[in-house]
């Protein structure tokens, strides 16, 4: 169920348009690890295309009222969080980020 969390977490990012919304999504992601994270824009399309099942997941949800709002929306900021390009060291950083209470501890 980790997808379906991820989803319903994006569903609750904050902005007016989704343009607002990527923005400060990732913008996080770049506080967290120090540097702008880049999108692999294959995996990101064939995700986009192709991923029937968390499609359907966010749709169940729709119904459950667990996430509100446009879904092809949400659907759009949730996929190119997918293949965003991390390696093992980014990831560790963005836990110690969350751990510190949002504070990155190198920067």
């Amino acid at each position: 169920m980790v997808n379906a969390r991820a989803i319903v977490t994006t569903s609750l990012v904050k902005g007016d348009t989704l343009l607002e919304r990527q923005q400060r999504l990732f913008e996080m992601f770049r506080r967290y690890i120090g540097r702008e994270v880049e999108v692999n824009q294959s995996i990101f399309w064939a995700k986009k295309t192709q991923d029937n099942l968390n499609r359907a997941i966010a749709y169940m949800m729709l119904n459950f009222g667990l996430i509100d709002g446009n879904l092809e929306e949400v659907l759009d900021l949730y996929f190119p969080q997918c293949p965003v390009m991390t390696n093992c060291q980014d990831l560790a950083l963005m836990a110690a980020t969350l751990a510190n209470a949002g504070l990155n501890p190198i920067t």
